[in-house]
């Protein structure tokens, strides 16, 4: 990927393209965005990548994706990403991610662990069918579930432990 320097400064916000699949429906408020300048900045030459999104106000490349046959690469000149829009290109990269949210929460290959600041049902996907338990109370929340809806009350945290399913 080749990059340009703009040396100037530049107020440190993105403009989503909203007609692309990675950013569609993504709200510019959904990305917490600082009100200050910075510069240089830089920016990647957008033959070859897919712009997904600009620096603000003008038509410089700031978020892009480059596609291969095994592999994706991505740039972003902020590290300030909304969680969905992380969550789509972890997707995008073949990265199975277990939980639908966007609210904190913690995977391993043993464990699920969601928090809530509000009450809300959060969807767990698993590769095989597990026997999932909540570790507080031991009460059993699916015998062998590949996808499973789970009550999380706010503000509050559940953790879970996954077995594969016998």
């Amino acid at each position: 990927m080749q990059m340009t320097e703009v040396d100037e400064m530049h107020p440190w916000r993105l403009t989503l393209n909203e007609d692309l699949p990675l950013t569609e429906g993504i709200a510019p408020s959904g990305i917490e965005q600082p009100r200050i300048d910075i510069g240089p900045v830089f920016c990647p030459a957008s033959e070859g990548v897919q712009v997904e999104a600009t620096w603000e106000g003008t038509d410089w490349p700031a978020l892009v994706t480059k596609t291969s046959n095994d592999w994706t690469s991505v740039y972003s000149a902020t590290p300030l990403l909304s969680p969905e829009l992380v969550k789509r290109i972890a997707r995008r990269a073949g990265v199975a991610v277990r939980v639908d949210g966007t609210e904190p929460s913690f995977v391993t290959r043993n464990l699920v662990c969601v928090h809530a600041a509000v009450d809300r049902t959060e969807t767990l996907h698993f590769p095989e069918p597990m026997r999932v338990v909540d570790l507080v109370t031991g009460e059993i929340l699916a015998a062998a579930a590949t996808d499973l809806e789970v009550a999380v009350p706010g503000p509050g945290t559940r953790l879970l432990q996954t077995i594969p399913a016998q």
